[in-house]
Formats: structure tokens, C-alpha cells, sequence
């Protein structure tokens, strides 16, 4: 497939931008109108922007047309999906589609960035004294929700086990986890906007659910990055290594950082609470964290979240990020984390 030239891409971006968010805002607001989350509407969108809708999964013998992706052409069924005799199909050129690979990668770190925000947002809005008061309950619904589909995963896994869904090299503990691990699949951002959408996002139930999601979250990259091991090259021993990043970072953050914030943050200091200096450095934090999540394994999300649940609690501060993130992050950003993936060919 011909490169797209610096200027090309940028064209291609700007445009797609233009197109997500019209796109979303249009169908999450239809959404609404009808006592339906915006953000499932969000999703829609991306689906609509697609060829999932009109792909040959759904309709056998016919493509989306060719402005919608880059990797089918007109009127050509996608090779290894209907009909096994179907010749390789040529990409056609990045010029003549919505939404390029190029394009679709630069959208994707933009996505993954809104959602390193949003996360980071979640946690700096719970309610800590709510939260101490319902640790039972979190330690129960958190790791419950992860474990028990693992459980099931396991009479499950013998089951799925053929040739169309586990890879002859991948191991048998390996793959029985990773089916678990999809049992367990949880959307915290999604979760998150429905609450705030239904004004539940700041009530003791809300606090409640968003906690357990963000524990079930963890250990789920946790069992992933467990299982991605045990199946590859490292066997168990990258396993071993992998749980202890996982857990390295969690118990740096919970264990090292958050002490230290809090004896920086009972400094007395001049700089006022929502200053754009204290602003840069509590980013500089939460860019430290999600890369260090994402280094061992973690993903973004816990990154982000660990990142605001270590920042000490500064009513200030906290305002200053809502007020200046808050809606950006929420409106323009997480939507593009949750419209491209529709818009990639099945």
C-alpha cells in the first residue's frame, strides 16, 4: 500500500476528527432522545463509520463500499471469512478511503490518550472517606468479578478448545485463562459515563461500582498479561515476571508515591492550589504512570486511575482539573477512543 506523505496524513486526520466527532455527537444525541446512555450512542458510531455493518460477516458475498476502509476492494469478499477459494485481495490505495491505516493509528493514540485522561478524572472524583467505609464491599464485588468467570472458564475451555479458537502452539493453562479473561472483560469507561449520565457517578452506590470495576480491571490485565506469557516464548517464567510488574507497579504507586505526594502536598507553598505550574507536574504524574502501567502490562486505564487515586485530596486542585479536562476529556477524547474501532474492517 503507497505511503501517505506528512501533509497527506495530516489532512486525513484532521478530517477524520472532523467526521468522528460530528458523527458521535449526532448519534449520542439521538440516543438520548430516546433514554439511551450518550455514550452507547458513541459506540454506534463508530460502527456506522464502518464496514462491520455492511461486511461479509453479516451480508456473504458483499463488501462495504471502498471509502469506508482501505483493505477490501469493491465488490470483493474478504479472504478467509466466505469462501475458501477466494484469491488474496490487493489493498487498494490510502487515498481513496475515510480512514487510511495511517490515519487510524494516529486516532488510536489520541483515543488511548483521552482515556488515560478520563481514567486519571474517575479517580480524582471519588470519594475517599466513601470509599474506607465500603472496602468490604469493594474487596468482594472487585476480585469476585474477575475470579469467578476464570472459574468458569475452566469446564469451559476443553469445550472451545478446537482448532477455530485455540492455536496448536498456545498451551492448555494458557489459553483456559485467556477464556476466562474474556468472560471477565469489563468497559470501565463506559460504566463510568452511564453513572454520570444518570447523576450516579457521585453517590455511595456509584463510588461503590466504580472502585470494584477499577479492581476487576486491574486484575484482569493482570490475568492477561499472565496468560499472553504462559502462552508465549518465556513459558512460565515470563508469567512470573509479568505478575511481578504488575504488581511492582501497583505496590510503587500505592507504597512510594502516594506517601510522598502527601508530604509535598502538606508543604506550605504559594503557588496557588490551581496554578498552571501545579497543573503541568500533576500531568507529568499521570503521563509517568500510564507509561509505567503500560510497561508492565497494565494498559492506560489503570495507569490513569492509580495515578488520581494517589494524588492527595486537594478540593482545589481538583475543581482546576474538572474544570479544564473534564468536558474536553469527556466530549472530545473518549469519543474518539470509542469510535474507531468500528471503523476498521471485520
Amino acid at each position: 500500500m503507497p505511503a501517505l506523505s506528512a501533509q497527506a496524513l495530516v489532512s486525513f486526520v484532521l478530517l477524520d476528527l472532523a467526521i468522528i466527532l460530528a458523527v458521535a455527537r449526532s448519534v449520542g444525541t439521538l440516543c438520548t432522545r430516546i433514554g439511551q446512555p450518550r455514550v452507547v450512542g458513541e459506540i454506534l458510531a463508530g460502527v456506522l463509520l464502518g464496514p462491520t455493518l455492511l461486511g461479509p460477516m453479516l451480508w456473504p458475498g458483499f463488501a462495504a463500499p471502498a471509502l469506508l476502509h482501505c483493505m477490501i476492494q469493491p465488490g470483493v469478499i474478504q479472504p478467509g471469512l466466505v469462501q475458501p477459494g477466494t484469491q488474496p485481495v490487493t489493498p487498494i490505495s490510502p487515498t481513496t478511503c475515510l480512514f487510511p491505516v495511517p490515519a487510524r493509528a494516529v486516532l488510536g493514540q489520541l483515543g488511548q490518550l483521552g482515556l488515560l485522561l478520563f481514567s486519571f478524572l474517575t479517580a480524582v472524583e471519588l470519594d475517599r472517606a466513601v470509599l474506607r467505609n465500603r472496602t468490604l464491599g469493594i474487596a468482594l464485588v472487585g476480585p469476585g468479578s474477575v475470579l469467578l468467570p476464570i472459574a468458569i472458564g475452566i469446564p469451559l475451555a476443553p469445550v472451545l478448545a478446537t482448532r477455530v479458537f485455540k492455536p496448536e502452539s498456545a498451551s492448555t493453562l494458557g489459553f483456559t485463562l485467556f477464556v476466562g479473561v474474556m468472560l471477565a472483560a469489563t468497559a470501565l469507561p463506559v460504566m463510568v459515563r452511564i453513572l454520570q449520565e444518570r447523576g450516579l457517578s457521585r453517590s455511595a452506590l456509584g463510588y461503590t461500582g466504580i472502585a470494584a470495576s477499577a479492581v476487576a480491571t486491574m486484575g484482569l490485565f493482570v490475568a492477561a498479561s499472565v496468560a499472553s506469557s504462559i502462552n508465549g516464548a518465556a513459558g512460565t517464567a515470563g508469567a512470573s515476571r509479568a505478575l511481578a510488574a504488575a504488581l511492582g507497579y501497583l505496590g510503587l504507586m500505592l507504597l512510594v508515591v502516594r506517601p510522598l505526594l502527601a508530604k509535598i502536598a502538606a508543604r506550605p507553598t504559594r503557588a496557588p492550589a490551581g496554578g498552571v505550574g501545579l497543573l503541568v507536574w500533576v500531568l507529568v504524574l499521570l503521563l509517568a504512570s500510564g507509561l509505567a502501567a503500560q510497561l508492565a502490562g497494565l494498559t492506560v486505564i489503570v495507569g490513569g486511575f492509580m495515578a488520581g487515586l494517589v494524588l492527595p485530596v486537594q478540593t482545589a486542585v481538583h475543581c482546576a482539573l474538572e474544570q479544564r479536562l473534564g468536558e474536553l476529556t469527556r466530549s472530545v477524547l473518549l469519543p474518539i477512543f470509542l469510535a474507531p474501532p468500528g471503523c476498521r474492517p471485520i
